[in-house]
């Protein structure tokens, strides 16, 4: 008879297998949970416009005015004027400087206008949105729009992607507190 035979071992081989189970078990659940309460909210502030919203709309190539007002028309949002920033195809890195300083001056303007949101549309290089990015972090909230170019969407043309704000550390990974999941889920 080996050692691992020995009801001890055996009853604390059980035990243990039981308690890495639970652990388990919570751990998704606790995932899931904070999945659910850092949708739920970002849900609700992609549907809050703020007091003085504006829009960006920064093209590498082709332009896309014409289609992001074309949207605004759609959604009942066409009072609001695009700040277009445009450049002809970027063949090269070097190229995205004039963007970005175009973008530096457009986030200088909209900031002493005094607006409390961008809408950032952008068609473009995956590095030149990176920069972007680093450039609007820690600024005013901004709401990314994508293109979509499916049947399923209420409007053909663009859908929110994703709401940053940098008043709220949720879209870092950290949950929503109580009180926040608390005052989207119960109604004013």
């Amino acid at each position: 008879m080996s050692w691992y035979d020995l009801p001890f071992w055996r009853t604390l081989d059980l035990i243990v297998s039981l308690v890495a189970a639970v652990s388990a078990i919570i751990a998704v659940g606790n995932y899931i949970r904070h999945v659910f309460r850092v949708a739920i909210l970002r849900r609700q502030r992609a549907k809050t416009v703020s007091g003085k919203p504006m829009v960006i709309v920064v093209s590498a190539g082709n332009s896309i005015l014409g289609q992001v007002e074309s949207y605004l028309e759609q959604i009942g949002e066409d009072q609001l004027e695009p700040i277009e920033i445009h450049h002809g195809w970027l063949n090269r890195p070097e190229q995205y400087d004039t963007v970005l300083r175009k973008v530096r001056q457009a986030k200088r303007d909209l900031t002493e206008s005094g607006a409390t949101e961008a809408w950032l549309f952008f068609m473009g290089p995956g590095a030149l949105a990176f920069t972007i990015g680093a450039l609007l972090d820690d600024w005013i909230p901004i709401k990314l729009y994508n293109l979509y170019r499916g049947k399923e969407s209420k409007h053909d043309m663009y859908e929110m992607v994703y709401p940053f704000d940098p008043q709220h550390t949720d879209q870092l990974g950290e949950p929503a507190t109580d009180e926040e999941e608390k005052a989207v889920l119960e109604p004013a």
